[in-house]
């Protein structure tokens, strides 16, 4: 009779005509090695059950996500049997392609000042810790806006749905003298690289609508931390005087 224990998916074969070693099925069930065996085998059906808590540290979800990963490409019994098995083949099949972003050059544009790159790419990753992704971990009395107050503060509800941030990103895409506008900090970035030819200008633009995504932030961290807000026309003098200082 195999030895057959399914691990939600992964499953242990060992069997004769497998070429595994069946010493296993000789062990008694109450000497010490048989029942250490046991106690390997129920750590090891826990951890592939295991599901984080949304609390849990970032190791520890990638990990899990690493688990979930081999349980679904070794489905079945099929790699015990492999007559060439090799290390590499296994890591192969396991690693997957990443995922390619068409935003990248947006980040790196020379006239961007560094710590508007890094709020920009915040941004565009969804990983600002916006109201309501702390509201999530019980952090917070509630999770809207700090800075409009009419729905939940998520990065794409500050950029740009939020009707504070749709004001300052009309009035700055007036100063570099475009008349359209978005609702969404992607879209505004691969409209400004479709409309403007020039290189210099380009990059020019891009440095203001990573400046206003900084300015944006740091808004509502006042809003949250001191209780004032600063005005529209305060935020694009500020705005104006870093973008211009820059390319000077």
């Amino acid at each position: 009779m195999p030895f057959a224990d399914p691990f939600s998916g992964l499953e242990l074969m060992m069997m004769p005509d497998q070429g595994v070693s069946t010493e296993i099925n000789c062990v008694s069930p109450k000497s010490k090695v048989g029942l250490a065996l046991e106690i390997l085998l129920f750590g090891i059906r826990q951890l592939l059950l295991y599901v984080p808590p949304l609390a849990a540290s970032w190791p520890v979800k990638f990990i899990c996500k690493v688990k979930d990963v081999c349980n679904d490409k070794f489905q079945g019994s099929a790699w015990l049997s492999t007559p060439n098995y090799s290390i590499k083949n296994t890591y192969t099949s396991l690693s997957t392609q990443p995922e390619t972003n068409h935003w990248s050059s947006f980040i790196w544009s020379r006239l961007t000042i560094p710590k508007h790159r890094f709020s920009l790419w915040l941004a565009l990753l969804d990983r600002h810790k916006t109201k309501a992704r702390l509201f999530l971990y019980g952090i917070g009395d509630d999770n809207l806006c700090a800075i409009c107050g009419s729905g939940p503060e998520t990065s794409a509800h500050l950029f740009f749905e939020c009707s504070y941030s749709t004001d300052c990103l009309v009035r700055v895409l007036d100063w570099l003298g475009i008349s359209h506008t978005r609702k969404n900090v992607l879209q505004v970035l691969h409209w400004t690289r479709r409309y403007c030819r020039n290189a210099f200008k380009r990059k020019f633009m891009l440095a203001a609508v990573a400046g206003l995504v900084y300015h944006i932030w740091r808004a509502r961290n006042s809003s949250v931390w001191e209780g004032a807000i600063p005005t529209v026309p305060t935020l694009l003098h500020a705005l104006k005087s870093d973008v211009k200082h820059r390319v000077q």
